[in-house]
């Protein structure tokens, strides 16, 4: 009760002060209005006895004369008989008729009374009276009375306002001269009545505006005393945020600091099971919990526990979980609910049968849970089978997050436990848990990017075993003798990628020293708000992944450098050379808090190392993708398929092995150029096809010699695939053209070629039921073959005449 009454003194206050005033000014205003209206009314009641009275004196100027200054001597009755003044008696009767006029008298300058319409007021003397002594003086005097009986010419009145004036008398022979002093009574009793009623009128007018004005005067307060009440408890709201901000920045700064110390550790370490020991160890410490496990699916989404730490006094679930006696595969089909309700994150219904994880997938984890916050599990309405798996556990409280990796693939969950009792768990401990999964994806994803790389290691070295033992096997065919002069250019293509793997591990090792020495040192360095700037920076030179000659780099690092001396960033010109070897090329604006750091050229030394890192990992992969095509490239050149049935093929995949084999040698000086149309796949013979284009192309590149241009066009024509060899070699002469499918016969030098290159391919042609045609002249040759879709011959003599033409 008192702190509503503190709360609406300030309205209190104000309604009193404001009645107060509102009744003041209010009497004030009808004081000031009457004593205004009434000045205004006596200046023109005198004005018009002014001038009623100029026009009396002026018109009976001859009858007031000679009352004025002979009437001295004579008596009350006398004067009233006096034939002057009964002139002047019908006279003035006459002017007044209708007017106000109530009363006229006429003094001598003496004093007496000369003349009144009251006839009982002759001879009275009002020398002494301050109306009188004005009108003697040239000032004319108007009074208002209010008299209980007043005599008139009419008789007698009662309870008038009576409106009398003292005007001198000028005499008419000396308009300078005053001869006497007139006397006007006007009853104004109506006019002040009038005069009444419209103050009265205008004051209730007023009383109403100013009514109106309290009440929205008072609606105004009222508001601004509720305003104030709100800011009051705003600021007081404000003041409790503080402290908790206050606290909640303080429990920022300790989950950060274990955050480094968590990255710190995991990345000191590239094998995943003691990235999980040491996970699992710092968040119950950190979190003062009694378990922390990590859970990990399998693809068919059943799982296991791969990770836990566990305080004294409590079962191991890891170690149960091993002797099958909790939670091993042949307990889960009587005790599957626990982990399904994991996924759930809500109460489920028991499955009848053990297939919920791959019916679910992941449940709702897979659809955007980011997390599963239980803070009693007796009040969570959870059924029976639930509550006994968790009972078993041991486990009053939990929290649960899941591991994605790259943002989509459900990997597995990180859980925390409660078991003495219920826990309220805090936003704060789920964001900690929430980065802290994110930093375990990141380590599961190196794992897997290493365990890649060592089995596609492990791959490429067995198939270049089995390359080399078929190569063993084939060399005698005329499938190899082209493979044998490549030998050198397929070694090359594989020694590169390989040495490229080699530089980039040790690139990878060096940079991975310099960044775990230097990467706990970020948080010191940099506040929050700028290592997320890094980490943007970063992910923007992981994602573009741009490639630019140095020649294209130079406008790029002018345009750099221009922008920070713009920015009047110190030592531009180095800062420009980092970025562009970090592979920043434009849009630097984001960076700026990083740029202008004291600590940039730390900032960028460690940004470099990270990318280094990325860019060596890619080279790994691309290196060994390279290896691979080149690999897969010779394994479908050496083989050789002996069930003798056609296959449904694509003859680019053909041209294409063929052109990866000759890779070192076009590559030099000779341009490739495949003008590749969409066309269907035929039946035939992948082994024998692959010869024919190796034919091709092999002597379109022993004619280019160091170089030229290959150009290598399908279509589909006539049913069937049309495919075209073009080469800029020195061509061949129109006399042997006939000649150069027999077999044995060859332009070559001796020991260059058998002859039967162009023989077999015109057989294998044949074979497909299709047609093999020359064109050449010097400076160009081509080759063109067309084989049919479904092997039908009865077009072939058209498709012959077509091949022909040029």
């Amino acid at each position: 009760m008192k702190n509503n009454q503190s709360k609406f003194k300030l309205l209190q206050y104000f309604s009193l002060t404001s009645l107060i005033a509102f009744v003041l000014s209010l009497i004030l205003f009808g004081k000031f209005y009457r004593d205004q209206s009434l000045k205004h009314f006596i200046s023109l009641g005198e004005e018009t006895n002014v001038a009623l009275a100029k026009s009396l004196t002026n018109s009976l100027w001859l009858e007031l004369s000679p009352l004025l200054t002979d009437t001295k001597s004579l008596t009350t009755a006398q004067l009233q008989n006096h034939p002057q003044a009964v002139l002047l008696d019908q006279a003035i009767q006459s002017h007044i008729q209708g007017l106000s006029v109530i009363t006229v008298k006429i003094y001598d300058l003496s004093g007496k009374t000369v003349f009144s319409t009251d006839k009982s007021q002759n001879r009275q003397n009002k020398s002494w009276g301050q109306g009188f002594l004005a009108a003697k003086t040239g000032r004319v005097l108007t009074q208002l009375d209010n008299q209980r009986t007043s005599k008139t010419i009419a008789g007698n009145i009662n309870h008038r306002d009576l409106l009398s004036s003292y005007i001198p008398i000028y005499s008419q022979d000396n308009p300078a001269k005053i001869a006497g002093v007139l006397e006007l009574y006007n009853d104004v009793t109506p006019l002040i009545e009038r005069r009444k009623i419209t103050q009265r009128n205008i004051m209730l007018g007023a009383a109403s505006i100013l009514g109106l004005l309290y009440l929205a005067l008072f609606g105004i307060v009222k508001r601004a005393d509720r305003i104030i009440g709100i800011k009051h408890r705003t600021l007081k709201q404000s003041k409790t945020k503080y402290k908790q901000q206050a606290k909640l920045e303080a429990i920022a700064a300790d989950q950060k600091q274990t955050i480094a110390n968590i990255t710190h550790k995991i990345r000191r370490s590239q094998d995943i099971e003691t990235i999980f020991k040491i996970t699992t160890q710092e968040i119950r410490t950190t979190l003062n919990s009694d378990r922390v496990i990590i859970y990990q699916f399998n693809p068919d989404w059943t799982g296991q526990i791969v990770a836990e730490s566990v305080s004294g006094g409590w079962v191991s679930l890891l170690v149960e979980q091993n002797r099958n006696e909790v939670i091993g595969n042949d307990h889960l089909k009587q005790d599957r609910c626990l982990l399904r309700d994991w996924l759930q994150g809500q109460k489920a219904d028991i499955a009848e049968t053990d297939s919920f994880f791959q019916e679910t997938q992941g449940g709702k984890y897979s659809e955007g849970q980011k997390f599963t916050a239980v803070d009693n599990i007796y009040t969570q309405n959870f059924d029976e089978c639930y509550l006994k798996s968790l009972e078993k556990y041991q486990a009053q409280a939990y929290l649960i997050v899941p591991i994605f990796l790259d943002s989509k693939k459900l990997w597995g969950l990180l859980g925390t436990y409660q078991n003495d009792n219920p826990r309220v768990w805090q936003d704060s401990e789920i964001d900690l848990m929430q980065k802290i999964v994110n930093q375990l994806a990141i380590a599961l994803q190196q794992s897997e990017y290493i365990d890649q790389l060592k089995n596609q290691t492990r791959n490429l070295e067995i198939t270049v075993k089995e390359l080399t033992l078929a190569q063993q096997h084939l060399i005698q065919q005329e499938k190899l003798a082209a493979l044998g002069q490549l030998i050198a250019g397929v070694a090359h293509e594989i020694n590169t990628p390989l040495g490229a793997i080699q530089a980039s591990a040790g690139n990878n090792a060096k940079a991975l020293i310099e960044v775990i020495a230097e990467l706990p040192q970020l948080s010191k360095h940099l506040s929050e708000q700028e290592i997320d700037i890094f980490f943007q920076l970063l992910d923007r030179v992981i994602m573009s992944k741009p490639f630019f000659s140095s020649s294209e780099k130079r406008p790029l690092k002018r345009q750099i450098l221009k922008q920070l001396k713009e920015q009047k960033i110190d030592n531009a010109r180095n800062i420009a050379d980092l970025l562009i070897d970090i592979g920043i090329y434009n849009k630097i604006d984001f960076s700026l808090p990083l740029l202008k750091h004291t600590q940039v050229d730390w900032i960028l030394d460690l940004a470099y190392n990270l990318t280094r890192l990325f860019v060596n990992n890619q080279n790994i992969i691309n290196s060994v993708e390279k290896a691979a095509k080149v690999v897969f490239a010779l394994k479908n050149y050496a083989h050789f398929d002996t069930s003798g049935q056609k296959k449904l093929l694509n003859v680019k995949d053909g041209l294409e092995t063929v052109l990866e084999i000759y890779h070192n040698q076009l590559k030099r000086n000779i341009n490739v150029l495949r003008d590749y149309q969409d066309i269907p796949k035929i039946w035939g013979y992948p082994d024998e096809l692959i010869q024919v284009w190796t034919n091709l192309i092999h002597n379109g590149i022993q004619a280019m010699g160091e170089q030229g241009q290959l150009v290598i066009s399908t279509k589909t024509e006539n049913d069937g695939v049309k495919v075209i060899i073009s080469d800029s070699g020195h061509g061949i002469s129109t006399e042997i053209q006939n000649k150069i499918f027999e077999p044995f016969f060859t332009t070559k030098a001796i020991g260059e070629g058998s002859g039967l290159g162009l023989s077999i391919s015109k057989n294998i042609v044949d074979k497909h039921q299709g047609i093999i045609a020359v064109e050449s002249k010097p400076g160009q040759t081509i080759f063109s073959i067309w084989l049919p879709i479904n092997q039908d011959s009865n077009k072939q003599p058209t498709i012959s005449k077509q091949l022909t033409q040029n």
